[in-house]
């Protein structure tokens, strides 16, 4: 577990002291998932926190299609499981999370591709009926969750000489010179390493590409940053946005869980804006897959 104290200590010893204030400031806590297989599912509790196997439902729960097939279902979070270790009170502290996902076909958050993840979120006052999939499920394991503290990610651009750091939650950008910036990748792999595979509620991802927040903004207003064209004065109109997004659930390659992996070892990411979270509205959830 990364406590802040520990977090101040690796910051020094990587040779970041000059960052200290910076770093801290815009380090986020986080919620850090570890999955263990359960071979016998009945042993874990109907409502309980797991990934895989066969989800516990509200009546009436519709399974979700892409194409007329269902998606699989990628695990549940029972909020008040996590809540104890959810220091921002991001996340309500009652309820469940359901995740559902074209696992076949590996959707990577394009904007037509919407539809082809489902983020659920089920009320505490629900009676939950364990279901079973209309598929083979993901073999079940179950969950248990650790507080952790996290540091800021790279921003898209970096000027020459500099990088720029930003955090899913302190506002503003801090300027990390580019002969630091090896001592800055050595700081993360201290604090990744104990904690991989890197599954996460809230806090700052484990980003491997361009700032998730930006292309989730994009993506939800049906621009694809990653063609060609773009319509620059659309993305300076939505620009502004891209702070209000926040890190909802990461889930990070697990051949051992999921039986594949994401691109090249990379990572699912379901981020949405902090006004929907607080509004519980998670099926507005964006999903962003970046691998290394």
């Amino acid at each position: 577990m990364i406590t802040h104290e520990v977090l101040a200590t690796l910051i020094t010893k990587n040779g970041l002291s000059a960052y200290e204030d910076g770093l801290l400031k815009m380090s986020q806590p986080a919620v850090h998932l570890n999955a263990a297989p359960a071979p016998d599912e009945s042993k874990i509790a109907v409502g309980a926190s797991k990934f895989g196997g066969s989800p516990d439902l509200p009546a009436g729960f519709h399974w979700p299609q892409w194409q007329n097939t269902p998606l699989t279902f990628m695990g549940q979070v029972n909020l008040s499981e996590a809540a104890p270790y959810d220091a921002d009170h991001l996340l309500p502290t009652s309820g469940w999370l359901h995740f559902f996902y074209d696992l076949a076909g590996k959707p990577w958050g394009a904007p037509d591709q919407k539809g082809r993840w489902q983020l659920f979120y089920t009320p505490d006052s629900a009676a939950l009926t364990r279901t079973t999939p209309p598929a083979t499920p993901i073999p079940a394991h179950a969950l248990t969750f650790v507080q952790s503290w996290t540091i800021p990610v790279l921003a898209d651009t970096h000027p020459e000489g500099v990088y720029n750091l930003v955090s899913h939650g302190e506002s503003g950008v801090l300027t990390v010179r580019a002969e630091s910036i090896d001592d800055y990748d050595g700081l993360r792999q201290a604090i990744e390493a104990p904690t991989t595979p890197l599954h996460q509620l809230i806090g700052n991802p484990a980003q491997l590409q361009d700032d998730i927040r930006a292309m989730s903004q994009y993506a939800a207003h049906g621009i694809d940053t990653g063609t060609v064209a773009k319509d620059d004065k659309r993305l300076a109109q939505l620009a502004p946005g891209i702070n209000d997004w926040r890190l909802v659930w990461q889930i990070d390659s697990d051949q051992n869980v999921f039986g594949t992996t994401w691109g090249d070892s990379g990572c699912l990411y379901l981020c949405m804006p902090a006004a929907a979270i607080k509004a519980r509205q998670f099926d507005s959830a964006w999903l962003i897959m970046q691998s290394d």
